[in-house]
């Protein structure tokens, strides 16, 4: 009897721990809070949805691209701010308007109590260039075909110059006078260089004598459908942090030479190699902070299969990194992500290369650095001859992170839950660079957050073929800023607290 007692005290002690494990996840799911605000949904009827389509349209008529071989302040943008006096004269009328560095706008909208600190809202005026022999309309003819506007800033991002302008432009018209002070800041060139952000950012500290804004709300991301696999509901993710940006140049110089008397390997061949290298081992994945607790909120609102891993990413992180570094979708949230974008060298088919060249874009993780991205790839390529530059003109670490422990976004939670009823409204880290992080000096609140539903074929559209945004879609976004300045507009003492991640 017990040496019976001695071989099941083992398996006893096994089954009463994973009965234990198991009490312990179904408990953790059952008891994930929703992080959701419950607030009444917009009631909204007083955009004129075809006549805001139509000034959007001839907005992208103003072919405003951006160059680094340009100032972006040439004859583009000075018509496009004359066809803004004109499209909005309340505002130009009110609004006491600055042209920055040559291009940039900043609008104020003074506000009665000079003891709120300001909100600043913003968007870019630019746009990236677009061949119309690849698209089905103009990229710059504005077309609006069955209720689609079409062309180069219907999503990104004079989208978002003309719904605040919108916004601002009937709540004057309703006789809306703000409490706070509103800017309204426009860059020139935030797909290059965000120059006119940094001067919109430098005037306002200078404004500001060491005061800070209240928030600032810029694009970055969207509400987009379709994003959870058999989960139906529209997510919005609200961009608290931004990855930081560097090109690393490679650089291989050999002998030249006839290419009848070939080396082992030429410099293109060297450079080939230690581009294959850096392909074949990236930057170690990891889950963030920001990862677990954008994973944790969308996961209290998922079927309890899926709720069970979410709530217990303690026990399931491991796995969960796995699937989502494993997509090239998703695999940006969980590392240093490095894409080769440029290579050049050789000069004729029978000269041995005197000089090969790769530019490498890396997006930088929260929590690395530049640093830590350049003694990885020496330790990757692990070959001296190839030469390893930062380029100093192309390099700016992560962004410093926004929490969601605050008064503003808790505000901008309730004004998407109330213009874009039963979304799900979660943290998130934004993979592309916005104007945004230039305003850090006088902002500790930043958020990016573009008011578009998109399913997520559209996102190929942004910098894509075929950009569009439906008219409805739009008239949103205008209904969008509406609330979003009045309800910024509130003076609140203290906002509700979202729960803690675990």
């Amino acid at each position: 009897m017990k040496i019976v007692t001695l071989l099941f005290r083992p398996v006893a002690l096994v089954l009463e721990a994973l009965v234990t494990l198991t009490g312990v996840l179904v408990f953790n799911a059952l008891t994930l809070p929703s992080r959701q605000v419950q607030v009444e949904p917009v009631r909204d009827d007083t955009v004129d949805e075809t006549a805001v389509a139509g000034r959007l349209s001839q907005a992208i008529q103003f072919q405003t691209v951006s160059s680094l071989a340009s100032e972006n302040s040439g004859e583009p943008w000075r018509k496009f701010r004359e066809f803004l006096e004109h499209a909005y004269p309340k505002v130009h009328a009110r609004l006491n308007r600055r042209v920055v560095n040559g291009a940039s706008l900043l609008y104020t909208w003074e506000g009665k109590n000079k003891e709120l600190s300001p909100v600043l809202l913003t968007a870019h005026q630019d746009v990236v260039p677009a061949d119309p022999a690849s698209w089905t309309e103009d990229p710059f003819a504005g077309a609006i075909k069955d209720q689609v506007i079409w062309g180069r800033g219907s999503l990104d991002d004079k989208v978002s110059v003309l719904g605040i302008l919108e916004a601002a432009e009937s709540l004057l018209g309703d006789g809306f006078e703000p409490n706070r002070t509103f800017y309204f800041g426009f860059g020139q060139d935030e797909e290059v260089r965000g120059q006119g952000a940094r001067a919109i950012a430098a005037l306002l500290k200078e404004e500001l004598k060491g005061a800070k804004l209240e928030c600032v709300v810029d694009e970055g991301t969207a509400l987009v459908e379709g994003m959870v696999a058999g989960f139906d509901k529209p997510i919005a993710p609200v961009g608290l942090v931004e990855k930081g940006y560097v090109d690393v140049v490679l650089t291989v110089h050999q002998p030249g030479g006839h290419s009848s008397i070939a080396p082992p390997r030429t410099a293109i061949g060297i450079l080939g190699r230690a581009i294959d290298q850096l392909e074949r081992n990236p930057m170690p994945s990891r889950l963030t902070s920001l990862a677990h607790e954008s994973l944790e909120t969308v996961g209290a609102e998922l079927p309890f299969n899926l709720r069970l891993i979410f709530a217990n990413l303690w026990l399931f992180g491991g796995p969960v990194q796995l699937r989502l570094a494993a997509s090239p979708e998703t695999n940006a949230m969980v590392r240093t992500t490095a894409a080769v974008t440029m290579i050049e060298g050789g000069t004729k088919d029978n000269v041995l290369p005197e000089m090969a060249r790769a530019t490498v874009n890396y997006r930088v993780l929260s929590g690395d650095t530049i640093e830590d991205v350049r003694a990885h790839i020496v330790k990757v390529i692990g070959d001296p001859r190839v030469e390893v530059s930062i380029d100093p003109n192309n390099r700016f670490p992560p962004s410093h992170q926004s929490s969601t422990r605050t008064d503003p976004y808790a505000r901008l939670q309730e004004t998407i839950r109330a213009v874009f009823p039963g979304t799900v409204v979660i943290p998130f880290m934004v993979t592309a660079g916005t104007d945004a992080r230039n305003y850090e000096p006088v902002c500790d609140n930043i958020y990016r957050f573009l008011p578009i539903r998109l399913i997520p074929k559209d996102l190929d559209r942004i910098h894509g073929i075929d950009e569009r945004v439906g008219t409805k879609n739009y008239a949103r976004v205008v209904v969008f800023y509406r609330h979003l300045i009045r309800t910024a507009n509130e003076d609140r003492n203290k906002g509700p607290e979202s729960p803690a991640p675990r």
